[in-house]
C-alpha cells in the first residue's frame, strides 16, 4: 500500500517537472525531476530511473547546458541498455544524436539517430520515427550531403502525412460513432 502511494506521488512529481519543462521552466523541472530521481533510486526502479535521466537531459537541453544534457542521456542510455527498455533506449538515442548534431559532431549525431530508427521502427512508434527523420534531414543538410537531407526529409513528410491521415479518420470515425448515438437517442426519445 505505502509502495503504491510512493508510485503515485513520484509519477505526479515528473509529471509536474514535465509540466514545468513545456513551460519552459527548465530550473523548477530540474527541481522535481531530482526528487523523482531519488526516489527512483530508493525503490530501485530502474525503468524509472532511465525515464527521469531523459527527463533532466531535456531540462538541461532547454538550459543550452549540452554538456550535462548529454551526460544524463548517457545515464539513460546506459540504464535502458541493461533492463532492455525499448522505449527510452529508442529516446536516448535520438536525445543523443540531436546534442550532437547541436555539437555540430554530425558524424556522431547520425550514429545515435540511426540506432533510434531501429529501435522506433520495431516499436511502429510513428512519431518518434517522423522526428528521427527530421533530425537526420537537418543534420545531413548542415553537413551539405543534400541528396540525404532531402531523402529523410521527404520521409519526414510521408510519416508526417500518415500521422495526419490517422488522427483524421480517427477523429472522423468518432463523429460518426457520436452522431449514429445521437441518432438512436433520439429515436428512442420519440418513440416514448
Amino acid at each position: 500500500e505505502i509502495m503504491h502511494e510512493k508510485l503515485i506521488i513520484y509519477s505526479n512529481l515528473n509529471n509536474i517537472g514535465g509540466i514545468f519543462l513545456e513551460q519552459n521552466q527548465p530550473d523548477s523541472a530540474l527541481s522535481y525531476f531530482n526528487l523523482v530521481l531519488k526516489d527512483a533510486v530508493e525503490m530501485n526502479d530502474s525503468s524509472g530511473m532511465a525515464e527521469v535521466y531523459g527527463n533532466i537531459g531535456d531540462a538541461y537541453y532547454k538550459k543550452n547546458n549540452l554538456p550535462l544534457s548529454l551526460q544524463n542521456y548517457f545515464q539513460s542510455l546506459h540504464i535502458s541498455e541493461k533492463v532492455d527498455n525499448k522505449y527510452t533506449l529508442m529516446t536516448s538515442y535520438g536525445s543523443i544524436g540531436s546534442i550532437y548534431a547541436a555539437m555540430k559532431e554530425y558524424d556522431k549525431s547520425l550514429a545515435y539517430q540511426l540506432k533510434g530508427i531501429e529501435i522506433a521502427s520495431s516499436l511502429n512508434s510513428k512519431g518518434n520515427l517522423k522526428d528521427i527523420y527530421k533530425t537526420i534531414s537537418e543534420t545531413y543538410a548542415d553537413k551539405k550531403d543534400f541528396p540525404k537531407a532531402y531523402a529523410y526529409h521527404k520521409k519526414y513528410s510521408e510519416m508526417k502525412d500518415t500521422l495526419l491521415n490517422e488522427e483524421s479518420s480517427k477523429q472522423i470515425t468518432e463523429m460518426s460513432t457520436k452522431y449514429e448515438t445521437e441518432k438512436k437517442e433520439q429515436k428512442i426519445t420519440l418513440l416514448n
